[in-house]
């Protein structure tokens, strides 16, 4: 990509992390390579006290580069709270939010930030994001095809699998945005409030308050290596998505519904007719089948999708119960809030 250097902007490089010494020094070489001109990056870590080396790791590594790295820290161990702190210590105007375990092509920052300089409708620019298998086991790369087949993405634009059309294009949310700041600090930074969801939730307040659009692009490359490696740590993951889903005020689409409305749907049937459960089992598990063949690229993937089975299925029940859980939680703060409402107004 061509561009004047000179007329750029600086940009404040944000990154929350958390022991992830494993991915450090790859990530940091990696922003080394970046096209953006270094002497115009800042790096921001926020590190959550982090128990394995990661903060040590990262004051050598600021010693041993040329690029411009600040370390602080956040005691709360939060993302939308490291994020603030981010932003808040950037001393530059524009603002990308990455990952610790993923990798970016060269121009990934370049082309964020003259998006956003040559079109002022965009809040946001984000690219598509691709699994990284480096160092994974069999298993482990199951684990990440998985996890980015439309089957568990919600049939997101982002996430590349067999079904993606990677093409320009206005979408609802990013992985890894690029931003202006003071965009940012207006509409009061990310809800620190949100586990889970915090991205989904800035992404529909930039939109809303600046009437403005979100722009994919395949110029922007994101490859994610996912922690989760078995089918434990990948359901607990999806667990805790459907916990935090109610707990935001923006950003739930009629998709984030179906598993749950599909749970419903089952037991009713349970009470009426069991053989009816058994066929709509039959028409769950030939579908998740038909669209897990489509992401079959070796043998090994074929002799495995038993295992991807039950991936997907012990994701989906345990999103499922998530929601289930968010529900009951969110009628008992709803009925509490009731209950504190009227005493105050028996008080006055």
């Amino acid at each position: 990509m061509k561009n004047d250097f000179q007329s750029l902007p600086s940009l404040s490089v944000i990154i929350p992390v958390f022991n992830e010494v494993d991915y450090i020094e790859d990530l940091v070489h990696n922003l080394e390579e970046q096209s953006y001109p270094n002497d115009r990056i800042e790096i921001v870590f926020v590190d959550g006290f982090s128990c394995d080396g990661t903060y040590e790791k990262l004051l050598n590594l600021s010693k041993e580069t040329e690029l411009k790295i600040k370390v602080i820290r956040n005691e709360k161990r939060i993302t939308p709270v490291s994020m603030n702190l981010g932003i808040i210590e950037a001393s530059n105007e524009y603002i990308a939010r990455l990952d610790a375990h993923s990798r970016y092509n060269p121009d990934y920052l370049l082309v964020g930030v003259t998006e956003l300089l040559s079109d002022d409708s965009l809040v946001s620019v984000g690219g598509f994001w691709y699994p990284d298998y480096e160092g994974k086991s069999i298993c482990g790369r199951q684990v990440a095809k998985t996890f980015f087949s439309p089957l568990l993405s919600g049939w997101s634009r982002y996430r590349v699998n067999s079904f993606t059309k990677e093409k320009r294009g206005l979408v609802d949310t990013v992985p890894y945005g690029v931003f202006r700041r003071d965009q940012l600090i207006e509409i009061g930074l990310y809800n620190e409030s949100l586990i889970r969801g915090q991205d989904i939730d800035l992404y529909y307040r930039l939109k809303k308050r600046f009437r403005g659009s979100i722009l994919i692009t395949p110029d922007m490359k994101v490859f994610y290596k996912l922690k989760a490696n078995d089918c434990g740590s990948l359901a607990s993951r999806h667990f805790k998505q459907g916990l935090w889903l109610f707990r935001r005020d923006h950003g739930i689409r009629p998709r984030h519904w179906l598993p749950l409305f599909a749970f419903l749907i089952t037991v009713i049937l349970g009470f009426v007719s069991i053989k009816a459960v058994l066929l709509l089992s039959l028409f769950y598990v030939s579908l998740v089948s038909l669209i897990l063949l489509f992401e079959v690229r070796e043998s090994v993937d074929l002799l495995l999708l038993p295992y991807s089975l039950l991936l997907v299925f012990s994701s989906h029940a345990s999103y499922v119960a998530g929601l289930c859980a968010s529900s009951v939680l969110l009628g008992m703060n709803k009925l509490g809030s009731k209950r504190i409402a009227k005493s105050e107004k028996g008080v006055g």
